[in-house]
């Protein structure tokens, strides 16, 4: 008897990429500027911009800490994408 490989259910990020892009464009930083800043690579950075990934804790404390915003303004308030 085959077992069928159990697949992740996807969960909305409860982390607002959309806003991390928005202030670090806003202030006109690469991408690879805030990747620095965060201590990640570049396309890890791109992946938590696209909503693909979150942040550890201490990234998102780093990411933060680089756009000079409180953690909260990028954290997802009503759970839904931002545009939507």
């Amino acid at each position: 008897m085959h077992k069928k490989p159990i697949q992740a259910v996807p969960t909305p990020a409860n982390q607002n990429g959309f806003a991390v892009r928005a202030f670090r464009e806003k202030d006109g930083r690469s991408l690879q500027w805030l990747a620095d800043a965060a201590q990640v690579s570049a396309p890890h950075m791109r992946n938590i911009e696209n909503e693909n990934r979150n942040a550890s804790p201490e990234h998102l404390n780093l990411i933060a800490k680089a756009l000079d915003v409180p953690v909260s303004a990028l954290r997802r308030n009503s759970g839904s994408r931002v545009g939507a």
